[in-house]
């Protein structure tokens, strides 16, 4: 019975995201203008790949197209991508392929039974993906994968903000059933499989600023809130209604 739930849930995030590749806008893309408001998330999150892909062994967790694999390919030592969209992957190594990256490669895989072998990476990283997976499966093989001294990044949304779970309520179109927003209780998975686990919170405030998109006063908004929000995220039961973390594991 487990593996039946197990094979529906796998069958039901493939199908969502085929779909949503296919397409050339999904339900996803009117959401598209809260992300300026968590622009130093991103910031960050490419700030680690940059500084922690150079001559490694390395891997990024729900690739899609394999649009990062291709930028990072000429500074790692070799990189894979893994996503359960193969209609993503073979589009994204085609790309690959036409661009002659030989130390670059993509898979359809599921991220929770991944079959590289154990230390076969050197920095694992992924944007949006955990929250689709069973945390202690796929931490659990994160950890298997990377080699000793090895890190991990994911920028990930949280789950305890009530109005931000309210408008995930009134758009069930744009995620699948099956997505969890990370909660405090899944740090302790974290912990449990790596020996440091460091977060930085992002979009609290900054959320309010996106009516202001395209006028002259959003970037102060912007900044103003930003300000704001790493005072709040001071107090530790505060931060985790914010909308974003990014979290770095090392092993």
């Amino acid at each position: 019975m487990q593996q039946v739930i197990i094979e529906d849930k796998i069958a039901r995030e493939k199908a969502f995201h085929n779909e949503r590749f296919a397409e050339e806008h999904d339900a996803r893309d009117v959401q598209d203008k809260y992300y300026d408001s968590i622009r130093g998330c991103f910031k960050d999150y490419y700030a680690q790949i940059e500084t922690s892909i150079a001559d490694k062994r390395s891997l990024e967790y729900g690739c899609s197209y394999g649009e990062n694999v291709s930028k990072y390919a000429p500074k790692a030592l070799d990189i894979k991508g893994i996503d359960i969209s193969d209609s993503a992957v073979e589009i994204g190594q085609g790309k690959i392929d036409n661009l002659g990256y030989k130390n670059a490669a993509l898979s359809v895989m599921n991220a929770e039974e991944p079959t590289f072998e154990d230390g076969a990476f050197d920095f694992i990283f992924g944007a949006g993906i955990l929250h689709h997976l069973d945390l202690d499966k796929s931490i659990s093989q994160i950890s298997r994968m990377l080699a000793k001294d090895g890190r991990a990044v994911f920028m990930e949304p949280l789950g305890h903000n009530p109005v931000i779970n309210m408008y995930r309520n009134a758009t069930p179109e744009a995620r699948t059933p099956d997505e969890h927003p990370l909660l405090v209780s899944d740090w302790k998975i974290f912990r449990k499989h790596f020996r440091r686990v460091s977060t930085k919170f992002y979009g609290l405030t900054t959320i309010g600023t996106t009516p202001l998109r395209n006028t002259p006063v959003h970037k102060f908004a912007l900044g103003a809130s930003e300000l704001l929000d790493s005072a709040i995220f001071l107090v530790p039961g505060v931060r985790f209604l914010a909308w974003y973390v990014l979290i770095e594991f090392e092993k």
